[in-house]
């Protein structure tokens, strides 16, 4: 766990560091290294748990919950849309996640910081934001 939020804090803060071209390019092959290791890393986790949700902003959703040290506590969720095809007539799942939720410090609460959105749901590459929008005036971290 150690090695993945190592990884997570390098991955989401060394894009606001570039300020020239060549730092882009050193950060676009950082991206790419990370999302490659953090792949294996959610390749060999556990799925504790695949429940649907809805949520007034998306609708339907999957909700996945995933355990990368073993030890039966929630390190990662994340959250898949589904839609209604027409074509096929049923509901179907993006193929990529809206939202990650990574328990970063491993204090088993998410707080603000450690919720993500993906609004290109394009997998995670860097173009991430955080969601300041639920960030409370008083903060109280919400037990997983």
């Amino acid at each position: 766990m150690k090695k993945l939020t190592s990884l997570l804090f390098g991955f989401l803060f060394i894009p606001a560091l570039s300020f020239s071209q060549q730092q882009d390019s050193l950060i676009s092959k950082y991206n790419s290294l990370f999302y490659k290791e953090f792949k294996i890393e959610m390749e060999k986790a556990d799925t504790l748990s695949i429940k649907p949700i809805f949520s007034p902003s998306i609708g339907l959703a999957n909700m996945y919950k995933y355990d990368l040290n073993k030890d039966k506590i929630t390190d990662i969720i994340e959250i898949y849309p589904l839609k209604y095809s027409h074509p096929n007539s049923r509901l179907e799942e993006s193929k990529r996640p809206l939202f990650y939720i990574i328990d970063i410090n491993g204090d088993g609460c998410i707080e603000y910081s450690e919720l993500l959105i993906d609004e290109n749901m394009n997998g995670l590459n860097g173009d991430e934001q955080f969601c300041d929008l639920l960030r409370p005036k008083k903060p109280t971290p919400i037990k997983l």
